[in-house]
C-alpha cells in the first residue's frame, strides 16, 4: 500500500507543475464551448439587435408603394349634366331664333343640341399609382426613450452572460475537484484492497499452522469482499465527476482530465472585510439590477411620452392615372409635417403607474441582495475557515488510525490479536483516509465557492 501511494503522490507531483495552467486551460475551454452559455449569448445578441432596432428608427425610411387596380361594375355616380344645360340651351336657341326674325342682319348659329345626363362607375376600369414616400421623425419622444431603454436592457443582457460565466467557472472547478476526489477514493480503496488481500493470505497461513480457527478465515474474506463493492462504488462515482465535467467543457463524457495535486491548487482567500467589500463592487447581480432600474426609468419615461406631441415628416412623389405617364397631368408632389398628441388616455396613466411602481420594487430588491450577498460571503468565508480546520483533524486522525493498525496487525501477525480487532483497525484506517480526502478537497471547494460569492475571478 505504501509503495502504491508513493507512486501516486510522486505522479500528482510530476502532472501539477502545470496544474494551474490546466485548470485554467478547462476555465477557457468551457467558456468557449458550453452550450448554455452559447445560448446566454445568444439572448445577448438578439437584445443588440434590438438595440440597433431603436436606434434605426432616428433615421429616415424611403420606400417605393405601387398599386394597379382592374374594376368591374360596382356604384354609378349620376351626373345631371342633361338637367343643368338644357333649359339653358333651349333659352338661347329660342333667342337666336327671335333675332332672325327681327333683324335681317342677325347672324346664323346653329341650334344648341340637348344634352343627356351623365352616369360613371364610382371605380375606374383600370388605373395606376405608384409613389417615392420618404418619412422621417422631426420630434418623437417615444423614439428617443425607447432608445435609452433598449440600452439599458442591452447592458442588464451583457451582465447576465457574465453572472452565468461565473457561475461556470465556479461549476467548472467544483466539478474538477470533485474528480480529483473520486480519483484519490478509488486509489484509496485498491490499496486497501491489496492490504485485505495480504491479510488473507495470512489468515489462512495461520489457519494451516493452527493458530485461529476457520471462522476468522471467512471473516477476512468477508471484510475483502466489502471493500471490493465499496471499490466498485468509488469507480462509479469517479465515472460519473469524468462525464460531469466533460459535460460542462461540451467535451466527449469519456475524454481523459489532466491530474493536479491538490497541494497545487490555489486555496489562499482574502480578509473577510474585504471579500465582503469586493462582492458589493463586483457581483454581476447588483450591476443588473442597476441596469434593469435604469431600464425602468427609462420605461417611465417611454409612457409618459405617450402625452407628448410627436412630428413626423413625410414627403411623396409618384404619378398616377390610367397608365404610367410622367408629364403634368400624371405625375403629383405631397409633402406633409404630420403632428399626433393623445390629449387624454387613461390607460397610459396607469402603465406609468406601473411602471414606477416596478422602480420602487427594484430598489427594495437590491437592498435585499446586498444583504444577502454579504451573508453569502460570510457563510462562504467561515466555510473555508471550518474546512482547514477539519483537514487538519483528519490529518491528525489519519496519523494516530495508521499507527494503531500497525500495532494490532503486528500482534495479529503474532497471534495477540484476533480478526475483528484487525478488521476495526483497518476499516477505522480506511475511513479516516477517506475523511481526509474528503477534507482536503472540501478546502478548495470552499474557496471555490468564496471566490464565486467575492466575485474574485477575473473574467
Amino acid at each position: 500500500m505504501q509503495i502504491r501511494l508513493i507512486i501516486w503522490l510522486l505522479l500528482l507531483t510530476t502532472i501539477s507543475s502545470h496544474g494551474q495552467k490546466s485548470i485554467e486551460s478547462y476555465i477557457d475551454t468551457a467558456l468557449q464551448n458550453n452550450l448554455t452559455l452559447q445560448k446566454k449569448q445568444i439572448d445577448y445578441r438578439q437584445q443588440v439587435a434590438v438595440l440597433q432596432e431603436a436606434k434605426a428608427r432616428f433615421l429616415p425610411t424611403l420606400s417605393i408603394q405601387a398599386r394597379l387596380s382592374a374594376a368591374r361594375e360596382g356604384r354609378v355616380i349620376s351626373i345631371p349634366v342633361g338637367d343643368l344645360v338644357n333649359p339653358v340651351y333651349d333659352n338661347l336657341n329660342t333667342l337666336n331664333q327671335f333675332g332672325v326674325m327681327l333683324s335681317e342682319g342677325y347672324p346664323t348659329i346653329p341650334a344648341y343640341p340637348n344634352i343627356n345626363n351623365v352616369e360613371e362607375n364610382f371605380l375606374r376600369r383600370q388605373e395606376q399609382e405608384t409613389v417615392v414616400r420618404l418619412q422621417a421623425p422631426i420630434y418623437n419622444p417615444a423614439v428617443f426613450a425607447n432608445r435609452r431603454l433598449q440600452d439599458q436592457l442591452t447592458r442588464a443582457e451583457a451582465v447576465s452572460v457574465d453572472t452565468y460565466r461565473r457561475e461556470l467557472v465556479k461549476a467548472v472547478k467544483l466539478a474538477y475537484y470533485r474528480y480529483l476526489q473520486a480519483v484519490e477514493g478509488v486509489v484509496l480503496y485498491e490499496n486497501t484492497r491489496e492490504l485485505l488481500q495480504e491479510n488473507v493470505r495470512t489468515t489462512e497461513s495461520l489457519y494451516d499452522n493452527h493458530k485461529i480457527t476457520l471462522d476468522e478465515v471467512y471473516s477476512a474474506q468477508a471484510r475483502q469482499r466489502q471493500v471490493e463493492q465499496q471499490l466498485a462504488v468509488a469507480r462509479q462515482q469517479e465515472n460519473s465527476a469524468r462525464a460531469y465535467f466533460n459535460f460542462l467543457l461540451n467535451r466527449p463524457l469519456e475524454a481523459d482530465i489532466e491530474m493536479v495535486a491538490a497541494e497545487d491548487l490555489p486555496n489562499s482567500v482574502v480578509a473577510l472585510e474585504q471579500a465582503k467589500q469586493r462582492a458589493l463592487a463586483g457581483k454581476e447581480e447588483l450591476q443588473q439590477l442597476d441596469f434593469a432600474r435604469q431600464a425602468t426609468v427609462e420605461s417611465v419615461r417611454l409612457r409618459k411620452a405617450a402625452f407628448l406631441p410627436s412630428i413626423n415628416l413625410q414627403a411623396d412623389y409618384g404619378v398616377q392615372g390610367v397608365d404610367y405617364n410622367i408629364d403634368d397631368d400624371s405625375d403629383f408632389f405631397l409633402g406633409s409635417l404630420v403632428l399626433s398628441w393623445t390629449l387624454f388616455d387613461r390607460s397610459a396613466r396607469q402603465r406609468v403607474e406601473q411602471a414606477t411602481l416596478d422602480l420602487q420594487r427594484l430598489q427594495r430588491q437590491k437592498d435585499e441582495i446586498e444583504g444577502q450577498l454579504q451573508l453569502q460571503v460570510i457563510d462562504a468565508w467561515y466555510a473555508v475557515q471550518a474546512a482547514r480546520e477539519q483537514y487538519q483533524q483528519a490529518q491528525s486522525e489519519v496519523e494516530a488510525a495508521s499507527r494503531a493498525f500497525r500495532l494490532v496487525d503486528k500482534k495479529y501477525r503474532q497471534g495477540q490479536a484476533n480478526q475483528l480487532q484487525l478488521s476495526d483497525a483497518r476499516t477505522n484506517m480506511t475511513n479516516a483516509e477517506n475523511r481526509l480526502i474528503i477534507a482536503r478537497y472540501g478546502i478548495h471547494m470552499r474557496v471555490a465557492e468564496l471566490e464565486y460569492a467575492t466575485a474574485g475571478y477575473a473574467l
